[in-house]
């Protein structure tokens, strides 16, 4: 009986210690095969353009003008003719900004256009991920830009 009582004494805090460390490394985890997934489909907007793949051929994306802060900003995609965009989101990367849509229509077969606007942050230099849905596309492309103040 006292053998008993003295390993629930035990157990007790080590329980304590592991539960939010196996807790803490299951999110490490999910977090790593996250950003496994972002490198398998995505590019990072240069000289106001981005060259990425839809279904493995190459489709293009392009801003109006430098991406400012609480301006309309318009953004224009070539596509192959079967890819038809389902949605497009703009999230921040390094600070929670919400889901900002970009409000797209169809232009001819490949030609995509849409506009959004951003909103303000306190961060100096902000790192913006645009989610791009495409109808049986398994994953979205992510496309990076950055914004600064």
């Amino acid at each position: 009986m006292k053998i008993k009582f003295l390993l629930q004494k035990a157990l007790r805090p080590l329980i304590i210690v592991i539960l939010p460390a196996c807790v803490y490394l299951a999110n490490q985890y999910v977090s790593v095969s996250s950003d496994d997934m972002d490198l398998r489909n995505q590019c990072n907007f240069v000289d106001l353009e981005c060259d990425f793949a839809i279904f493995a051929r190459p489709a293009v994306a392009r801003f109006s003008a430098p991406p400012t802060i609480e301006e309309p900003i318009t953004l224009n995609l070539i596509t192959p003719q079967d890819a038809v965009i389902e949605s497009i989101w703009i999230e921040g990367v390094n600070m929670y900004m919400g889901k900002i849509p970009v409000s797209v229509d169809s232009i001819d077969a490949n030609q995509w256009s849409g506009w959004f606007m951003l909103g303000s942050c306190a961060e100096p230099l902000m790192r913006w991920r645009m989610v791009v849905n495409i109808k049986d596309q398994p994953t979205p492309v992510f496309l990076y830009f950055t914004t600064s103040s």
